[in-house]
Order: C-alpha cells, then sequence, then structure tokens
C-alpha cells in the first residue's frame, strides 16, 4: 500500500526555490510513497462569514488534507514568519470549529531560505501552529536549507543539489500507515547560478 503525504508549499510564486525543493523531495520518494501538493492557490481569505458555506477550493482542500496519511509542508520565510497564504491555509483547514482537518495528523517540516538560517524562525513560529492545531510535528532533524547565488556556474534559473549530508541527512514522515522514510542526502544546499532573483523564495 502506497503512503500518500500530502505536500503544502508556503509559496504561491510560480518558480520559488521551496517549489523546486518540494519537487525534488517528491523525485526522491522511495517506492510505497507518494508526495502530492496540496494547493492552497485560490483559497480565499479566511472568514467566518464562509464557515456555513464553504467556497469550493477550501471544500478540495480540507478533503485532500483529511485524505493524506501524513503532511509535508515546505515553506520560505516572509518577515520572520510563515508567509500569509500558508497562514491562512492553516485557518482554513481549521474551521468551521469542530471541523479541524489538521488533527491528528503527523508532519514534517522543511524549508529553503537565504543565508545560513534557512527558514529556521519561520519554521519554528510554524511548528507552534501546528502544534496548537492538534498535529504530531516531527521534531528532529530541523531541515533548514540555505539558499546560494552564483556558487556554480550553469544554466541561469537552474538549481543544482550539492551533497552536504550534515545539513540534511534523513527526513522521517510519520504517517497512520507506517513510518516512512524518505531521504535526502543529496538535498542539502541549493544552488541557484547568476542570473535568478534571489526574491523567488
Amino acid at each position: 500500500m502506497t503512503t500518500q503525504i500530502g505536500c503544502i508549499i508556503g509559496s504561491l510564486a510560480r518558480d520559488s526555490i521551496n517549489r523546486r525543493l518540494a519537487g525534488k523531495l517528491a523525485e526522491l520518494a522511495p517506492p510505497g510513497l507518494a508526495i502530492t501538493e496540496i494547493s492552497i492557490r485560490g483559497l480565499p481569505l479566511y472568514c467566518y462569514d464562509l464557515d456555513t458555506s464553504r467556497p469550493p477550493a477550501v471544500r478540495r482542500f480540507k478533503s485532500e488534507i483529511s485524505a493524506s496519511d501524513g503532511l509535508l509542508l515546505v515553506t520560505p520565510e516572509y518577515n520572520r514568519s510563515v508567509p500569509g497564504p500558508l497562514k491562512n491555509a492553516l485557518d482554513w483547514g481549521s474551521r468551521p470549529w469542530g471541523d479541524n482537518s489538521w488533527h491528528g495528523k503527523k508532519a514534517a517540516i522543511i524549508g529553503a531560505g537565504l543565508g545560513g538560517a534557512g527558514t529556521a524562525v519561520a519554521q519554528a513560529h510554524l511548528r507552534g501552529i501546528l502544534g496548537y492545531l492538534g498535529m504530531t510535528v516531527m521534531g528532529a532533524p530541523e531541515t533548514c536549507v540555505p539558499w546560494r547565488e552564483g556558487i556554480r556556474s550553469g544554466t541561469p534559473g537552474r538549481m543544482s543539489w550539492v551533497n552536504a549530508p550534515q545539513l540534511c541527512d534523513t527526513l522521517i514522515i510519520t504517517s497512520i500507515a507506517g513510518q516512512a522514510k524518505l531521504t535526502c542526502r543529496s538535498v542539502a544546499v541549493v544552488v541557484i547560478s547568476s542570473g535568478h532573483c534571489p526574491e523567488k523564495i
């Protein structure tokens, strides 16, 4: 039986570094583990006026969360916290009162960002939110992937993956179907060739 991991990407940008990171993790998933994006694009801003007549995008979103054995959240860091669209999605998943789609789910967090800290503060905030929502969040390893520009030549805009196991050795996603290991020893430092814009995180 295939373990279904729902992947929520915090950035809406189509060329986001974190979207590329999520894609790479999906490629590296071992047999028996499927990582599929649960899109947060199209979710309206949360307002409790809509709780009694949820928009189709919200119904779809909550249904896909419920169908997942575990969740992988891939997030950038905006102003020392999580992006607004991701927080909005977390709010929608928890509502209406008594219909918290997150409760009891198991999750892992990863993110790519500027500098050596690589989304560490955003992940700390996210960890607190997920705990409050009743999720079991993998505590270690904390997988903060630093983004680098111009370190290695190559095709502009292409991503390279440099082996640095001390940063991203093994990501373990525990699901209700059992324990599935997603090894990502080759996914450690995100290297973008010169010409790629740093705001695309």
